[in-house]
């Protein structure tokens, strides 16, 4: 029984670093490819915000 708040912690680390790998290291950060966000204007702004939120989380 002790196992099971383990597992599902580590189950949300997991989801929380994969996250964060998409926003960081991703061509677009996610914001087009999965948000569907129009990057035609300010994508660069767009792309640093997508960016640090990978970092930060």
């Amino acid at each position: 029984m002790r196992r099971i708040p383990v597992i599902v912690l580590a189950f949300f680390a997991l989801l929380n670093i994969g996250r964060g790998c998409i926003h960081a290291f991703a061509p677009d950060g996610g914001a087009h490819s999965i948000a569907g966000l129009d990057l035609s204007t300010n994508a660069q702004t767009i792309l640093s915000l997508f960016a640090g939120l990978g970092f930060h989380q």
